[in-house]
């Protein structure tokens, strides 16, 4: 799919099927920590603290971006 472009293996974590190809893992969920990471960063780029619960299933910087921009729109932008 390209999403890997200009990298070099041992920056990314290449899965076949049911496994880990290029490296061994530091924790057993560590996909799952990384996914984690991932929303808390993008969410923090509303440059404000989060009230609330966030429920992400399966999502990538795009759907997290375009949520944090949905809630931009919608309830800052509003106040200023």
């Amino acid at each position: 799919m390209g999403l890997a472009e200009g990298g070099r293996m041992n920056n990314f974590i290449l899965i076949d099927k049911d496994r880990i190809i290029n490296t061994t893992l530091r924790f057993p969920e560590e996909l799952a920590r990384h996914k984690i990471l991932d929303v808390i960063g993008d969410f923090y780029l509303l440059g404000r603290p989060i009230r609330g619960r966030v429920i992400a299933q399966k999502t990538g910087h795009t759907d997290n971006a375009k949520m944090v921009n949905m809630i931009k729109d919608t309830f800052l932008k509003a106040k200023t």
